[in-house]
């Protein structure tokens, strides 16, 4: 099978691209970075990288929010964002030969989406609505509240989707602001894997992406310390969730691999140690699983379950003790 090729380009106004050839496929995958999201608010702004995201959607100069979609759909292809704690990505993935479609349609987006009031004032209904089923949904709100309560008064523990209160309180002043400082092409890696040819990626994507060339200005505050203490949400619902963590590291440290293995070994597949001894032999959980998360200047290691109360101070006892 012959050799994927890696290659890389900085463009002269910081923009850059990266490409991995891949010969024996006949599609690519499409993503454009920012380096920007939820750790870069302000209590006040919380969720406005998350809206910018899905302003980004919305009507350009050539396209209709329903073309923006049908352009790469029609073709058989998928696009999509999403937004975290540290980056902000829209993606293609489409047939290799629609390269320069997806390319063009992600450089229309990023550059040419209105902050109308109209499509503004809908949107925050939309994000108000994924709030609300965020809350109804206990297994995935409950990794709110605990990074939460890991790093109070820092942007690593603000909710991505932002707050009921935020999002209200929310202004496209705010969003533009936002998005004149984050994108910008030395705030930007465009990323591409397939059967993709680099030079003809980068001719593309210079032609396309003319971010704006200006100095970053984002700075980055590590959080102080790490929180500790048992926190108690009550809800009415069938089931007890916990999440149970302790300090991680951060992306780029030496031992990344090592913690990796080891979350693999307590807690990260069905042959794992929790997953083993509290599902299988002692059948007191569904869901059990540990996972890590890597920052710029910090960590996680952790561990999630759900319950029946009854069975809540065992299961507690079993992770405590692997």
């Amino acid at each position: 099978m012959p050799n994927t090729t890696y290659c890389k380009t900085v463009l002269d106004n910081g923009l850059t691209i990266v490409s991995e050839h891949i010969p024996y496929v006949r599609s690519v995958s499409v993503g454009v970075w920012i380096r920007t999201g939820t750790r870069y608010e302000t209590p006040e702004t919380n969720g406005v990288a998350h809206f910018l995201e899905h302003m980004m959607f919305k009507s350009t100069g050539q396209r209709s929010a329903r073309e923006i979609v049908r352009q790469i759909e029609s073709l058989g292809g998928n696009i999509n964002a999403f937004t975290s704690k540290e980056q902000t990505c829209f993606h293609v993935e489409m047939l290799d030969e629609h390269l320069p479609i997806a390319i063009d349609v992600l450089s229309d987006i990023l550059f040419r989406s209105g902050f109308s009031e109209d499509e503004f004032e809908k949107e925050r209904a939309v994000i108000l609505d994924e709030i609300k089923a965020l809350q109804d949904t206990p297994d995935e709100i409950i990794h709110d509240y605990f990074v939460e309560k890991l790093y109070p008064a820092h942007g690593l523990g603000y909710p991505v989707l932002g707050t009921f209160e935020t999002v209200s309180e929310m202004t496209t002043a705010q969003l533009q602001a936002f998005y004149q400082r984050f994108y910008i092409s030395r705030n930007i890696v465009i990323a591409v894997s397939g059967n993709v040819h680099h030079e003809k990626l980068v001719d593309l994507c210079a032609t396309a992406f003319r971010f704006p060339d200006q100095p970053i200005k984002v700075v980055t505050t590590p959080p102080v310390g790490f929180n500790h203490g048992k926190y108690i949400f009550r809800q009415a619902i069938n089931q007890a969730h916990l999440c149970l963590g302790v300090p991680g590291i951060p992306y780029h440290h030496p031992q990344k691999y090592h913690l990796l293995l080891l979350n693999t070994i307590l807690g990260g597949g069905m042959g794992s140690r929790l997953f083993q001894n509290i599902r299988e032999k002692h059948g007191i959980a569904y869901g059990i699983y540990s996972f890590l998360d890597f920052y710029i200047d910090s960590g996680i290691m952790a561990v999630y379950l759900g319950t029946d109360p009854k069975n809540f101070d065992k299961a507690q006892k079993l992770i405590q003790d692997e």
